[in-house]
């Protein structure tokens, strides 16, 4: 017999492009599904005291046992295929895999294949059960259809960093050194660990992690050896991990220079001197240089970001009302973008990265709505101008308007209190599939696809285009300076360059010009 390949997968996914649906499914208890022939039973027993055991069902280690197995798969997946019209069905032994394509409904492969599990009564072990989503683990490898790639688990990539490790560190410390009282201690050691982990954002850390992790891997593919996750580095070194990072990865500046500080975070930490800077803390020149080169190549690939104005968000709208997703998700969507452009939100402050990450403690909740006198406050625990998590309380006003970020919020809250089964003060605010917190890569695809309804080019638009737009909006509307900082919550005159100048403002303030000197 041959087995399916994990290239199967792919080829379909690449038939039929990003975001295609994945269902997953495993079979319970596999072999016990098949029962042996009474008339075989003497060929699968075991004496012990002088009594005898039967197997009943079949076993495993018998050679014949896959095959006999898979004849039960092939089965489910023919009625699947020929009765069901599930296409795209995969399998292996006990393990099953649908894919559909971005514009079906993942959920009847699911629906549909657990009713013929049930139906045939076979079990299923309902914590292997996956889908629909657009990432899951088949085979051992990730198949991601948003990103459009197979990769390895990353538990699996740490286990292959541990066993090419060497014993030995050569990294520069710091002098002095502590007691081992001090190091035994283990509430005080528990204590700076935590303090390390928050030092810095948790998303920081995750980019810090990832950065570092492409750091150790470059290492390895270029035989330098290292324990303690940790290796000799050199500017030299870090030269040649800027080209990688160029070249391999392509990567952008910014990227770079956050995977650098990843690698300096972590030295320090492990009480090592920042090898970013000379011994008299001044920054490796010829880093900084080759560093340098890498932002003016760049440069001429800058991204577009276009701001959603208000005239943008109303046409928005307008199609979210006559419905294009389904009831919930269009009123949740139109929420989320009215109370992010009136409140200059960014996306991050309404979004998870992904949706296991949610926090109530940072996260935005339920509870952190309020209604008083025509006014929602919005209590925002933490943002990228408050790390230190004072928290800030964003008014939105009941205005004399057909979009009203009062009104929809308030509407929002209810219909989601009658539509889904929790609602706890601690549940995210903004939900998906499963009741699960809205993540940005859902929002934003919502987003492009509605904009592209509009007639826009959703490739121009980003999760940031809301808060771009409300201050072009406000630059318009000539509301003062002060104001526009008071509601973008900057601190400096930095809102400026969130204002997009039209061309014809352009043209009106040079006509201006020529005309005060005509007089």
């Amino acid at each position: 017999m041959s087995y399916v390949k994990i290239d199967n997968a792919i080829d379909i996914i690449l038939k039929y492009g990003r975001h295609s649906w994945l269902c997953k499914y495993d079979i319970s208890n596999a072999f016990k599904n098949c029962p042996i022939l009474p008339s075989q039973w003497p060929l699968f027993c075991i004496k012990w005291e002088d009594k005898y055991y039967f197997y009943v069902r079949l076993t495993f280690g018998c050679r014949s046992s896959p095959i006999i197995f898979d004849t039960l798969s092939q089965a489910i997946c023919y009625i699947a295929t020929n009765n069901y019209k599930v296409n795209n069905i995969l399998h292996l032994l006990d393990d099953f895999l649908t894919i559909d394509p971005p514009h079906a409904e993942g959920e009847r492969s699911m629906a549909l294949m657990m009713m013929i599990f049930k139906r045939l009564n076979v079990q299923i072990a309902m914590h292997k059960t996956v889908g629909p989503v657009t990432c899951l683990e088949y085979l051992g490898i990730i198949l991601d259809s948003e990103k459009m790639e197979a990769r390895l688990p990353q538990e699996k990539v740490d286990r292959i960093y541990t066993t090419f490790q060497n014993p030995g560190t050569r990294c520069r410390h710091f002098s002095g050194t502590v007691s081992q009282n001090l190091r035994c201690n283990m509430v005080l050691k528990q204590t700076v660990e935590q303090l390390w982990t928050t030092s810095i954002s948790k998303r920081t850390k995750d980019a810090y992690d990832i950065g570092f992790m492409h750091f150790k891997r470059y290492l390895l593919l270029n035989n330098v050896t290292f324990t303690n996750n940790l290796a000799p580095v050199s500017e030299e070194i870090l030269i040649y991990f800027v080209a990688h990072c160029q070249t391999v990865l392509k990567l952008h500046y910014s990227t770079i220079k956050l995977y650098l500080c990843g690698i300096r975070y972590n030295y320090l930490k492990e009480n090592c001197s920042d090898p970013l800077e000379l011994y008299n803390g001044k920054p490796l020149p010829r880093l900084t240089l080759i560093l340098n080169s890498v932002k003016r190549s760049q440069n001429q690939n800058k991204r577009i970001r276009l701001p959603i104005t208000f005239d943008i968000l109303e046409q928005i709208i307008k199609s979210l009302r006559k419905g294009v997703f389904s009831k919930f998700i269009d009123l949740m969507i139109e929420t989320a973008s009215v109370i992010s452009f009136f409140g200059f939100l960014r996306c991050g402050e309404i979004t998870v990265i992904k949706s296991e990450h949610f926090e109530p403690a940072i996260n935005l909740c339920i509870s952190d709505i309020s209604f008083t006198d025509n006014i929602a406050n919005l209590h925002l625990k933490q943002s990228k101008t408050d790390p230190f998590r004072k928290g800030i309380d964003i008014q939105l006003h009941k205005i004399n308007s057909h979009i009203c970020p009062y009104r929809v919020l308030k509407r929002y809250l209810e219909i989601r209190k009658t539509f889904l089964s929790s609602y706890q003060n601690t549940d995210p605010l903004f939900v998906s599939i499963g009741n699960l917190a809205m993540e940005r890569d859902f929002f934003i695809t919502k987003i492009r696809y509605v904009l592209e309804l509009c007639g826009y080019n959703p490739k121009n638009f980003s999760g940031h285009s809301f808060r771009i737009g409300a201050g072009t909006a406000a630059g318009q509307a000539k509301i003062e300076d002060h104001m526009i900082k008071t509601l973008g919550r900057w601190s400096s005159d930095c809102y400026v360059r969130y204002i997009r100048t039209q061309p014809i403002s352009i043209k009106h303030a040079q006509q201006q010009l020529a005309e005060s000197f005509n007089h």
